[in-house]
This record gives C-alpha cells, structure tokens and sequence, in this order.
C-alpha cells in the first residue's frame, strides 16, 4: 500500500502543479506501486521519467512531435514497472553500492 502512496503521490504532484499530464497516470502509478511495492516505487517512476524524456527527445530530434505535442506517459510507466520486476533488485543493489 505504501508503494502506491509513494507512486502515486510524486505523480499526483506532478499533475496538479504542472497538469502536464493526465489523472490516468495517477491510476496507472497506483496500481503499479501496489504491484511492486514501496521500495521499488521509486525506481519505477525515475526509469518512467528517464525512459519517456529519452523517447520525447528522439521523437522531437526526428520531427516526429513537436514540442508542444502530447505523449502519453502510461506507456513509459508501464515500462518502468517491466524493468523493476526483472531488473529492480540489480539496479536497487548498484545505487547501494555506488552511494553507501
């Protein structure tokens, strides 16, 4: 429960003070904290931010989306939870390491 306070509260902040992105992405970061838990909430929405900003990026440097265009963030949340459920334990295990 505590990893869809923690997933859904950074995005609930971001949709409130920005609304940069949709009430959809607060559901879909909930239910994906309940599924991995507080520990791994966390990663799961920096991997989302990191993978979509690396997408939106390309998609702009290739004049797919402008830079007024809308991209749908479920996707990049969605993939953010695939790499914490096989990689999460690695990655959690490096940034221990690297930092304590």
């Amino acid at each position: 429960m505590l990893g869809a306070i923690i997933a859904g509260g950074i995005i609930s902040i971001v949709v409130y003070s920005t609304g940069a992105m949709g009430k959809g992405d607060i559901e879909i970061a909930l239910l994906c904290g309940i599924f991995i838990g507080w520990k791994y909430s966390l990663i799961m929405i920096i991997l989302s931010f990191v993978s979509g900003g690396i997408i939106g990026v390309l998609l702009i440097a290739f004049k797919i989306k402008g830079r007024k265009d809308y991209i749908a963030f479920g996707p990049f949340l969605a993939l953010g939870t695939l790499l914490v459920i096989f990689f999460g334990n690695n990655i959690l295990n490096w940034y221990l390491q690297m930092f304590f």
